[in-house]
């Protein structure tokens, strides 16, 4: 995956929550399931990190909880998978 930080960061966040309005809608979301998700896209951004020297460790899981806790309907039903974010 080429491109800015912010191109990459665009990318990870759309796969990101496409998945998780999948689970969504096929009735599977569960907190585990988001926790999981974030981590693993998290992990992709991270490995971009070490060769992306103005892209920041992490950075991607924080955005991601941040999203998640201005978002009333997972802040209200799913506040453990903020807590574990």
């Amino acid at each position: 995956m080429e491109g800015s930080t912010i191109e990459i960061a665009q990318s990870l966040i759309t796969e990101f929550w496409t998945e998780i309005f999948s689970y969504a809608e096929d009735c599977r979301l569960t907190s585990s399931i988001i926790v999981s998700k974030a981590r693993d896209y998290n992990r992709k951004w991270n490995k971009l990190a070490e060769t992306h020297p103005d892209m920041e460790v992490d950075g991607l899981k924080e955005l991601i909880k941040k999203q998640l806790s201005e978002t009333p309907y997972f802040k209200d039903i799913y506040p453990t998978a903020l807590k574990y974010l």
